[in-house]
């Protein structure tokens, strides 16, 4: 395994952490944008979800956004656009399939990621959202200026995979994945939704390799996204 961090941009603090299998062959490259609020990443949804994907056949690469004093909504679209043509124009080397580029956001990250969904020529394929934010409800709290991401949605919207928990407090349902679900039916836009009656926000993968971020806690029955999405994903990432 090779682990190599690129710098986006050195006055935005912006980095592209690349984790690699060692191989001759073109693998599939999952995006990985953590949450935290804008505050701080933590490994529970950046490294150790790269590191899940990559025993399962992917290479990875965590997008580490403006945060902290640095922290803006815009700049984050920014950084996670710079992102995908980072790796689109180094893929040779990285040893990537452009054909296979997909990307997960944990929410605060989600919210990026939906947006990114959304563009036009598009180089992703798929993406992935937990427990996102979609709406600007919490964008006092996180300290920027974001949009409501149901406004952008059309019917080229990437298709989707969307998870999270009815016991979510930060990004509730009613307001977040209920409506963006709505959008994307209207929209004729695929999409899968697992809404779990267990877990919370932020537990990321929710099982024992997490558990040390999670208060010592593994919730089973949410852990169970990432198997459903890996089967999800063989419509995106097999020949």
């Amino acid at each position: 395994m090779q682990h190599t961090e690129i710098e986006l941009n050195r006055e935005q603090a912006t980095y592209l952490d690349l984790y690699l299998n060692n191989t001759e062959n073109q693998l599939p490259l999952i995006f990985i944008v953590p949450g935290g609020g804008y505050k701080q990443f933590q490994a529970k949804d950046s490294a150790r979800v790269a590191l899940s994907f990559m025993t399962k056949g992917f290479q990875a690469a965590v997008v580490r956004y403006p945060v902290g004093e640095h922290k803006s909504y815009t700049d984050g679209k920014q950084t996670v656009a710079a992102a995908v043509e980072y790796v689109v124009t180094h893929a040779a080397e990285l040893n990537v399939d452009t054909d296979k580029l997909g990307m997960l956001g944990f929410s605060a990250g989600g919210q990026l990621v939906a947006e990114y969904s959304t563009h036009a020529n598009n180089a992703l394929k798929y993406v992935l959202l937990g427990y996102p934010v979609i709406a600007p409800t919490l964008d006092e709290g996180m300290g920027v200026k974001s949009e409501d991401v149901n406004a952008l949605v059309t019917e080229q919207t990437l298709p989707t995979f969307i998870f999270g928990s009815i016991n979510d407090t930060v990004t509730p349902y009613t307001q977040h994945i209920g409506p963006y679900s709505e959008t994307l039916a209207t929209n004729h836009v695929p999409f899968e939704l697992h809404e779990f009656s267990t877990g919370k926000h932020g537990i990321s993968l929710a099982n024992e390799y997490v558990a040390d971020q999670n208060a010592g806690k593994v919730y089973p029955e949410f852990a169970s996204w990432f198997e459903m999405a890996l089967n999800w994903l063989q419509h995106y990432t097999n020949e």
